[in-house]
């Protein structure tokens, strides 16, 4: 995970279902793409692979970061994750629990959660106006159950507890320009949504 964020691998907000979770980590925006680092790294590598789930880390507070976990098929796939993850919007979300890897909680910035379970989304859950992921910070030293990020304008690396795997390769600069592809880019997160209305009945689409 945090060699992902390293490479920059996390944008959009693919998912938001008000009052339970946000997802990210997929950059197609259809929820059938993301890779793991190694897959990055090799394409020859399967992109899933299989996190440990830990029994007594639940979804119980808002803000628990829980990596995305695909459950297996007809026996053909065991199952596991990629780079997608969620954020919860909601507390004790206990649906979750087994089937998803928690691996960290927000400790501060709420008023940004709130915001999310707030924006418009279509009818598959992706929000109209873009949502993008601009920072990550990784923080201090690592511990699984206390684990966090913060996210805010561009991407920084203060104390990274993990030695990159070999062929990993950072970045030196972040994309100045969001992708040419309407399949990816919605409504400019600095554009409003109705601004071409008029006033009562922008209101009304509100």
């Amino acid at each position: 995970m945090f060699q992902l964020m390293k490479v920059l691998f996390f944008i959009y907000w693919k998912t938001v279902s008000k009052d339970f979770l946000a997802q990210t980590g997929d950059p197609t925006t259809t929820g059938m793409g993301g890779q793991c680092v190694n897959a990055i790294i090799n394409p020859n590598t399967p992109r899933y692979f299989v996190p440990e789930l830990i029994p007594n880390l639940k979804h119980v507070q808002r803000g628990t970061v829980s990596m995305a976990v695909a459950p297996g098929i007809n026996g053909k796939f065991t199952g596991g994750s990629t780079s997608q993850f969620f954020i919860t919007l909601d507390n004790n979300i206990e649906y979750l629990d087994g089937k998803h890897a928690v691996f960290g909680h927000i400790v501060e910035g709420f008023d940004m959660l709130d915001k999310l379970n707030e924006v418009y989304t279509d009818s598959e859950g992706r929000p109209i106006k873009d949502v993008r992921i601009h920072h990550i910070v990784i923080l201090g030293r690592f511990n699984f159950s206390s684990a966090w990020f913060w996210i805010l304008e561009q991407k920084t690396v203060l104390d990274d507890p993990f030695t990159d795997p070999e062929g990993l390769v950072v970045p030196d600069e972040e994309p100045n320009k969001i992708p040419n592809d309407p399949n990816l880019v919605r409504i400019a997160e600095d554009e409003e949504l109705f601004d071409d209305l008029p006033e009562e009945e922008a209101e009304q689409q509100r």
